[in-house]
């Protein structure tokens, strides 16, 4: 053994003696555990208003039971069981690792501080931060401002970031975004619940859930949803749940409903609750609607029970819509543009008729199916099949009196959402003579 070792245990022998002295004249409980140290390069001890205070450097490393500490320069407070850290800070606990340019920990409470950039991770999770505390007995770290949660599916910013070890769990508050870049979804909102074991995310207050999407000709094509909550699960059936109030708006397309559930590996999006849908000048709603995407471009729509669809006749007879109901219906699309309509299940169509753009009267008729095919977003013909029955009313009996042949259940709506230049989404005012009609 070099003389020059020797000399080196003998001062850390005479150091952590001084230590225990101190701490024991300072009355420290029998159960705190003190802040031992294992290595420095330097030592300068010095006693400042009573109180013994050490200077350290080079290569510092102290440990307390399962915490290891370690930092480029300390000054270390025996009789208070604290130390202030310099330095490419790390405390190592079991799994866990939290780095910071500078801190402090206190031996008492068994608490961390990270100042100038903090980050904690460990095999499931990386936190980061300009500043942040970490509770080693609680297992709890609390971060703020410019925080990021980076896991295996997500990453995740705010202002503030509570996170619970044990449950891993992490809240996070301020103005919360979580990215998903497999897809481009976002999720914005004031405070949000993450569950890295589950997968699991819920949003509050001003939920809001965007996916940027190419299509083929390159016009981007943005899908937003809003609603009071949302929830997102990243596990094998990957899904985002807007749960009250729910306002959608992708392109042409445009929905509201009570709960909504967006299925993004099997491009699905499934409205309950109230649900209604427009789609270009034509209203849709039933009990539940399904839109199935393919490729992230619209394919169907399927409308189960209590199937109503509306359509604006033309746009010079504002008091004319073309409707049908059903207890089921399925509109098809072609290069995202509607191409027909399939009904079944007691159908029954309403249909005003012109000739060379002059109002004709209206035409209505029901069966076991009825189809119809759209072009340029209009009903071009009309298809009916089994148990046919039809009338037609001449325009002398229509004029004026468009309101009284509308079929049962009829409710022409404005309250359309829309998308804003800033990704929010607005619904256009009822205009007054839209809010008399539906009042009557």
């Amino acid at each position: 053994m070099t003389s020059r070792l020797r000399s080196h245990i003998g001062v850390l022998s005479a150091v952590n003696l001084l230590f225990v002295c101190a701490t024991h004249l300072a009355g420290q409980s029998k159960e705190e555990k003190p802040i031992v140290l294992t290595h420095a390069d330097s030592l300068v001890g010095k006693v400042i208003n009573g109180e013994t205070v050490r200077e350290v450097s080079g290569n510092v490393e102290f440990v307390q039971e399962n915490v290891v500490v370690r930092c480029d320069r300390a000054v270390h407070y025996p009789g208070r069981n604290y130390a202030e850290l310099y330095g490419h800070i790390s405390l190592i606990r079991d799994t866990v690792t939290l780095t910071a340019p500078r801190g402090t920990y206190s031996g008492e409470k068994r608490q961390a501080f990270g100042f100038d950039g903090v980050r904690l991770w460990n095999k499931r999770v990386a936190l980061t931060a300009r500043e942040g505390e970490y509770m080693v007995d609680e297992k709890t770290a609390y971060f703020k401002k410019q925080v990021k949660v980076v896991d295996s599916t997500t990453t995740i910013t705010g202002d503030e970031l509570t996170y619970y070890e044990k449950e891993h769990k992490s809240i996070v508050t301020g103005d919360v975004k979580v990215v998903n870049s497999r897809d481009n979804t976002t999720m914005y909102g004031r405070f949000l619940e993450h569950l890295d074991d589950r997968k699991y995310s819920k949003m509050l207050q001003a939920p809001k859930f965007v996916q940027v999407d190419t299509s083929s000709s390159g016009k981007i094509d943005t899908l937003v949803i809003i609603s009071r909550e949302m929830e997102s699960y990243e596990d094998s059936l990957r899904r985002f749940i807007a749960i009250d109030s729910v306002q959608l708006v992708r392109g042409d397309l445009s929905g509201k409903c009570g709960m909504g559930v967006y299925y993004p590996d099997k491009d699905v999006v499934d409205l309950r609750m109230e649900p209604i849908i427009w789609y270009e000048e034509s209203q849709v709603t039933g009990d539940s609607v399904y839109i199935q995407l393919r490729k992230r471009r619209l394919d169907r729509v399927f409308v189960y029970g209590n199937a109503y669809a509306i359509s604006q006749s033309d746009s010079l007879h504002e008091n004319r819509f073309d409707q049908m109901t059903s207890q089921k219906m399925i509109l098809y699309f072609s290069d995202s543009k509607l191409d027909h309509i399939e009904a079944e299940g007691t159908a029954v169509s309403l249909y005003f008729l012109y000739d060379q753009g002059v109002p004709n009267g209206v035409n209505k008729a029901s069966g076991d199916r009825i189809f119809v095919y759209s072009r340029n977003g209009r009903a071009e013909s009309i298809k009916v099949v089994g148990g046919t029955e039809g009338k037609y009313y001449p325009e002398n009996l229509v004029a004026g009196s468009e309101e009284s042949y509308n079929l049962l259940g009829f409710r022409w709506r404005t309250d359309r959402p829309k998308v804003g230049n800033d990704l929010n989404i607005v619904v256009l005012p009822i205009e007054k003579n839209e809010r008399t009609r539906l009042e009557k």
